[in-house]
């Protein structure tokens, strides 16, 4: 699922700029929009989506100075966790495998690994990834936890790598169920 939120300031004294003109025209803030906006209440839009994706367009209004928003806007991971996103965190330009340290996989997600097959997996793996991952398993004997961990942080690193190449076309689709 993708999630945009939108943050503004309307400035008073340039009222026929339009703040929303970015997100045209998937995105249309209609007079009424901006009345409920000035009244202080949210919008959102559920947007057409293709294939199994979900995109949802929100603006909220705020009240605070530039300074303050970039800051909040800075510490987003702390505004992210929650109990549906585990771990969050920024990555280096360019993605190094470092910036996933912090990565990991409890225990039922690494013997699922073990057992996933193309159309039967727990997991949001391609097929590639299954065959490699369940490799590494395998080659590593008894000690294999702590390094299937690692050759998952090197699935998503170059998964990161490759949407930043070539977007998300270039990714291999999904072989869960």
């Amino acid at each position: 699922m993708l999630m945009a939120f939108l943050a503004l300031q309307v400035v008073a004294a340039a009222p026929t700029v339009n703040p929303f003109a970015f997100f045209q025209p998937s995105v249309t803030i209609t007079l009424d929009d901006r009345r409920q906006l000035d009244r202080g209440e949210p919008i959102a839009r559920v947007l057409p989506g293709k294939d199994l994706e979900v995109a949802v367009f929100a603006a909220v209004p705020i009240d605070i100075d530039g300074d303050r928003l970039v800051a909040w806007m800075r510490r987003i991971e702390e505004l992210k966790k929650s109990s549906y996103v585990l771990a969050i965190g920024r990555s280096s330009d360019p993605p190094r495998i470092e910036d996933l340290a912090g990565l990991a996989l409890d225990d039922e997600d690494l013997l699922e690994i073990r057992t996933c097959r193309p159309g039967g997996c727990g997991l949001k793996l391609s097929a590639v990834e299954m065959v490699e991952l369940q490799r590494v398993a395998k080659d590593s004997g008894s000690d294999w936890k702590p390094v299937v961990q690692q050759a998952f942080r090197q699935v998503v690193l170059q998964r990161v790598k490759a949407y930043l190449a070539d977007g998300h076309a270039t990714l291999a689709p999904y072989e869960d169920h």
